[in-house]
């Protein structure tokens, strides 16, 4: 969360700017987990104990130089704290906040060889997902094993006024502020739609009659189709000034069918494209399967069938989601259980949807399933969306709309909110404690929360 900048080879940097979070204060705001991240997007593996909805006795400020497997780092000339006048600061964050903000200790005149000042926070790097889910395009890596800066086109994130300090003071900071899930300020929303054969024309089994299927094109919409018109319209009505969403969607059958992909894009532009081709589509087996090619919509995508795979549309929301700053829900509809994806697709399928929700900081998993399906396949969305207030079903493709909208408000849960601090280049696994993490009384939605006070490093 704090960080000295430093140049190639790690050293401190003999500049008085006093760097936090590599760039920048960051605070993640989320339905169900607080985090504080780096510049890159990584997270400390520290947890923090459970109810932290009373305030908590003050601990002693966290100095992460101090910490025994910092040592090597620390005798090698890693940012220290100053030895000056002790200083103590407070840093109020407030829900206009939520994607993070800018702190600067005695600003100096923009440097233009600090490479610190390029970044830009908010969104995350652009990928290109294979029909696997995986990345094809990693982030591309330094010579001292750090990610390099990132610039998405995003605007940068706005500074907050910059705390005035001697060059070699001292710093205790903490942090204060509020989390408003139910806002949206910088909101990223993915649809994972499932194109599998049995959305559309096919036979169930063979010399069964030809079926529908659960989601068929008809008269130029089919309730996938709908249902993303119904959260885009709660979206849009919900909208204030300076709003900032953004959205997305993964579209998959035995695999990410790359042709029909959304990437992230602002909502305006996302709402344009929510048409019969790129929502009513579903992936066709090849003719001697027992398919009818001529169903509207009906395609074949190379190297994809037309089975359910679960297990590549979450990674594929994993790797368009890592390094987003911000609140992100994700709507997940399907019309049945994985069919492929491993030895085993439930069980791939499952801990894969929990891998992304818990890999993910500030995301709620909600998970629609389509037709009448057995009991079974109700508990795997409900394993994979963890929690029943998390999955709805939809009898029939009509019913979408309906159920996508009756999903609750995001929301926190006290039992979840942790917090890390990030001082590089020493290791990032540092916890740091919460005071209290509690809803406010007066103003319901609100959650407030103050963190263990923690040494700034370096000058």
């Amino acid at each position: 969360m704090a960080s000295a900048a430093r140049n190639g080879k790690g050293a401190s940097m003999s500049t008085k700017r006093m760097v936090v979070a590599g760039g920048v204060l960051l605070v993640g705001v989320g339905c169900g987990t607080a985090q504080f991240h780096n510049a890159h997007g990584k997270r400390g593996a520290g947890t923090i104990s459970p109810n932290r909805s009373e305030v908590r006795p003050e601990a002693s400020p966290l100095d992460i130089s101090v910490l025994e497997e910092n040592s090597d780092q620390r005798h090698a000339g890693g940012p220290l704290a100053g030895t000056g006048e002790r200083l103590s600061q407070t840093i109020e964050l407030g829900c206009a906040d939520s994607s993070g903000a800018i702190i600067e200790v005695n600003p100096s005149q923009a440097d233009p060889n600090n490479a610190i000042q390029k970044l830009r926070l908010l969104g995350g790097p652009s990928v290109e997902i294979g029909k696997d889910g995986k990345p094809m395009n990693q982030p591309a890596i330094d010579p001292e094993g750090e990610p390099q800066d990132v610039v998405t086109g995003e605007e940068p994130l706005p500074p907050k006024p910059p705390i005035e300090t001697s060059e070699n003071a001292n710093v205790i900071a903490r942090v204060k502020g509020r989390f408003c899930p139910t806002s949206q300020n910088a909101l990223t929303v993915l649809f994972v739609v499932d194109f599998s054969g049995s959305m559309g024309s096919h036979y169930p089994d063979a010399g069964a009659p030809l079926s529908p299927g659960y989601d068929p094109q008809i008269a130029g919409s089919c309730g996938r189709m709908r249902a993303a018109q119904a959260v885009m319209g709660k979206i849009k009505a919900a909208r204030k000034t300076g709003d900032k969403v953004t959205v997305g969607m993964v579209p998959f059958a035995g695999g990410i069918v790359t042709e029909k992909m959304i990437k992230m894009i602002d909502a305006e532009t996302f709402e344009s494209q929510i048409t019969k081709d790129s929502f009513c589509s579903y992936v066709i087996q090849h003719a001697s399967f027992g398919v009818d090619p001529s169903n509207p919509g009906g395609m074949q995508s190379p190297g994809i069938d037309a089975s359910t795979n679960y297990t590549a549309a979450f990674t594929a929301a994993k790797s368009l989601l890592s390094g987003i700053y911000g609140r992100k829900e994700v709507f997940f509809i399907t019309d049945g259980e994985p069919t492929s994806g491993g030895a085993d697709p439930t069980q791939a399928g499952i801990a894969a949807g929990t891998d992304l929700r818990e890999s993910v900081g500030n995301l709620t998993l909600n998970a629609l399933i389509l037709g009448n399906p057995p009991a079974s396949a109700e508990q795997v969305l409900i394993n994979v969306a963890g929690s029943t207030n998390r999955m709805r079903k939809a009898v029939n493709a009509d019913q979408l709309a309906e159920q996508i909208m009756s999903f609750p408000d995001a929301s926190i849960d006290v039992a979840t909110g942790k917090a890390t601090l990030t001082i590089l280049p020493y290791k990032p696994e540092a916890e740091l404690g919460l005071r209290y993490l509690q809803q406010e009384a007066a103003e319901p939605g609100i959650w407030s929360y103050e963190t263990q006070p923690f040494v700034l490093l370096g000058k």
